[in-house]
């Protein structure tokens, strides 16, 4: 399972599954599915329409193509058109059926933000510091180098909340 960020109107979002034999070797020649559902209300994807239904779709999975069977064996992709179907920020299940006995399901989350999603990647993914040295103490995010600060945050505590003020 892995976590994917997409920036709201991506017409392009790659999904892929992988699928290794007992010995880690990729297993070519399988037909996996996948279907895309919305986590807020468990609403599966029509593909058909590009709507999310409880119930009445026309096709709730869609076959995956092999990437390569000879550079990537075991490698299954589909490429989502996201805009056609996602208005606004929220996090879609990716559900994979290996359509194989032995092979199982699998799952990746796709969330989607109106933010930069590399800025959202670096405050995942990046060092973050709280410098306590002045008399209010400061959240620091680093950039990919891990020595230049990007953006600073002044955190205040109070009985009823905690926050952050961007500096």
């Amino acid at each position: 399972m892995i976590q994917i960020l997409q920036k709201v109107g991506e017409t392009n979002v790659v999904l892929e599954l992988w699928v290794y034999d007992s010995g880690n070797i990729g297993v070519p020649g399988l037909t996996p599915k996948m279907a895309i559902r919305r986590t807020t209300d468990n609403k599966f994807l029509d593909f058909h329409d590009n709507v999310f239904k409880a119930l009445g779709w026309v096709t709730r999975q869609v076959e995956m193509i092999p990437i390569d069977t000879v550079l990537s064996p075991g490698g299954y992709r589909y490429s989502w058109n996201s805009h056609l179907s996602v208005v606004g920020e929220g996090s879609y299940a990716v559900e994979y059926d290996s359509n194989s006995p032995g092979y199982g399901f699998d799952a990746d989350y796709v969330t989607f933000t109106i933010s930069d999603v590399s800025d959202v990647r670096k405050f995942l993914l990046n060092k973050r510091v709280i410098d306590k040295t002045g008399s209010v103490p400061i959240e620091k995010l680093y950039d990919d180098n891990g020595v230049t600060v990007i953006k600073e945050w002044k955190l205040e505590h109070s009985v009823e909340q905690d926050s952050r003020i961007p500096q």
